[in-house]
């Protein structure tokens, strides 16, 4: 039995694009145009939080997250860690939209970041994304299942766990453990 084409082929160039980042993760920039699914909720409503978690309290932080959520963390230039959350979440009236945003949570504590949400199902009408501005050199270890994780430009070890989901790693030179 032979071989399929795709089965030799590269990967796709588009898995190694550097995409822009955004700190707002759903704000409609300026000109710029969304496409969305004919079955969207028609209420949808957002919340946006930041946080600045000192290295000396986190030498290495710890990020791990329930599902419908994304994760990206980025190499910087600062001392300290710099986390910048978004949620999102629908509903056919207003209240019901804000009552699916009151179940998506970010919490700090110590050196451990949390994502928390609804289960699995509960949680399809609800998504939210963090942006973590790192110390380049520090570690990071993510615990995450259907939740799509993003690390890049990491001097530092980094630790990935994305169970049910996919784990991009780019152009990251520290020790790298992904599972």
């Amino acid at each position: 039995m032979g071989r399929s084409d795709y089965e030799l082929q590269a990967a796709a160039e588009f898995l190694f694009e550097r995409r822009p980042l955004r700190r707002r993760a759903f704000d409609v920039q300026p000109g710029e145009a969304r496409v969305t699914a004919g079955n969207q909720s028609p209420h949808r409503v957002t919340r946006h939080e930041e946080r600045v978690i000192g290295r000396g309290n986190a030498p290495i932080l710890t990020i791990v997250s329930d599902p419908h959520s994304s994760i990206t963390v980025v190499g910087g230039s600062g001392p300290d860690w710099s986390a910048f959350f978004s949620a999102e979440a629908g509903g056919q009236t207003q209240s019901e939209a804000d009552e699916r945003l009151r179940q998506r949570s970010f919490s700090a504590t110590g050196s451990t970041v949390s994502l928390n949400g609804p289960n699995l199902y509960e949680g399809r009408h609800t998504r939210s994304e963090l942006l973590v501005e790192a110390p380049q050199d520090a570690g990071v270890v993510i615990h995450a299942s259907y939740t799509a994780v993003d690390v890049r430009d990491m001097a530092g070890p980094v630790w990935i766990a994305a169970a049910h989901a996919r784990a991009r790693i780019l152009d990251t030179t520290g020790q790298v453990d992904a599972t």
